[in-house]
């Protein structure tokens, strides 16, 4: 039960080192896990905010990209007023350009894929790179957490497999 309070505590944006040292304090058999204390402490965003937070991310990605291509004064006009109406293609799109990779991003977390879009953000490249590594870094820490989470809970059920006999 503590260890389920720790996995739903940790899909929230704030750290749940309480409820963490309550899991431990009722299972007194269970080692210090160092890497889940450590994602605890700092928290991190949930699944929900990172899938709410991606919309700015695709402006934020794809106005990088565009003010990085000007060169000049006519540059800037001509990428200023294609920010004023933008078309991007959605869905499963070939290519590794910055368009091609949010397309595909975008179709993972339709789904809750997020370490499916985690992986194809690694193709972003240059300012869009830069401009989503905010997120990305989020993300990463999100997959963390859950990994560590379910690790913990895979370790509390093989010891009460073993001491049930």
């Amino acid at each position: 039960l503590r260890v389920a309070t720790v996995a739903a505590a940790a899909d929230v944006p704030r750290p749940v080192a309480t409820e963490l040292e309550a899991a431990r304090a009722s299972l007194s058999h269970e080692p210090a896990r160092g890497d889940l204390a450590d994602a605890a402490a700092a928290g991190g965003p949930a699944r929900a905010a990172l899938e709410a937070r991606f919309p700015s991310l695709v402006q934020a990605v794809l106005d990088a990209e565009r003010h990085a291509a000007e060169d000049g004064l006519w540059s800037r006009f001509v990428s200023n007023v294609k920010s004023l109406v933008m078309v991007r293609r959605t869905g499963e799109i070939s290519g590794d350009t910055t368009k091609a990779v949010i397309a595909r991003m975008e179709e993972r977390l339709k789904v809750h894929n997020l370490s499916g879009a985690v992986n194809e953000a690694g193709a972003l490249q240059g300012p869009a790179a830069v401009a989503a590594k905010s997120w990305i870094d989020d993300a990463e820490a999100r997959l963390r957490t859950d990994t560590l989470v379910r690790e913990l809970s895979a370790d509390v059920a093989a010891r009460l497999a073993k001491a049930g006999g």
